[in-house]
Formats: structure tokens, sequence, C-alpha cells
């Protein structure tokens, strides 16, 4: 939401941390088809797996590659860290996100080969799962114009 809503409606989108470092983002319907296939395999339990996911890119790029599909500017409005507790207060869901932030201030890169090497490659690309979302925003998110 902090991505896409305000991108689609000619906006910013609103970044934690350093926009220029490699960041893994997963497709929540990649998500879902992996934790069938892990639930659906008694080998995988008591293990930890990671959900593959396509290429690792920088925010800033994800950014752009979601301006692009959208057909709009590509604005990035970084969010300061001293905010987000402040936010936190205001916000009742936000009030985790001082735990996470490590996610945006060091590169955040999934490795999910041992999936791979059991399951196969399921990570939808990401253009493929920006489309989709942008589409699925546009039909149920938007506020009317």
């Amino acid at each position: 939401e902090r991505m896409f809503i305000p991108l689609l409606t000619g906006k910013a989108a609103q970044l934690m941390g350093n926009p220029d470092l490699p960041h893994t983002y997963t497709y929540v319907p990649d998500i879902g088809r992996a934790l069938v296939m892990l639930g659906a395999n008694d080998a995988a339990f008591g293990q930890a797996w990671h959900v593959p996911s396509a290429e690792t890119l920088t925010p800033r790029q994800f950014v752009s590659l979601i301006a692009q599909e959208a057909g709009v500017d590509p604005k990035i409005s970084p969010l300061p860290k001293w905010l987000i507790p402040l936010l936190g207060l205001l916000m009742p869901p936000l009030r985790g996100f001082g735990e996470l932030l490590y996610q945006f201030e060091e590169p955040f890169i999934v490795d999910a080969s041992k999936f791979e090497k059991t399951f196969g490659t399921i990570a939808t690309p990401l253009p493929e799962a920006v489309r989709a979302t942008v589409q699925w925003y546009r039909q149920h998110q938007l506020p009317p114009a």
C-alpha cells in the first residue's frame, strides 16, 4: 500500500531505509503456493524454508518497475527513521515496524535455493507480478477519481 497506491494515484511511493540497497520482494501468490507445497510434504516438517522470489533488485528499481507498468513517473518519498516510532503511536498497525527496519537499512536478500532444489522454481517474474498487482489495485483499492 505504501508503494502501489501512492504511485497509482500520482503521488510518491513511501519507502523506509536506503532505496538503493538490494531487497528481495516476494509475490503473495508465490507465498501461498509455497506454503501449500510445504504443507503437503511430510519431509518439509521441522525445517526452515525460504519462499522462492524473483530476482532481487533495489526499492528504487522496484518503484521504477511499478511506475513503468502503471504509466506514471517513479516518485519516491523516503520515510525518515525517526518518524516511524512516532507513526506507531498514532497508527497501531505500524507499532512493530521499528523492529523490521533492518530489512531496509542493509541488503535484504532471500536465498531460496533449498526450496528450489527440493520443489523446483515457482517464483513469478517481477514484471508479471507487478502487472497483476497494478491491475488488482486498479480494480479494488484505488479511491474514486
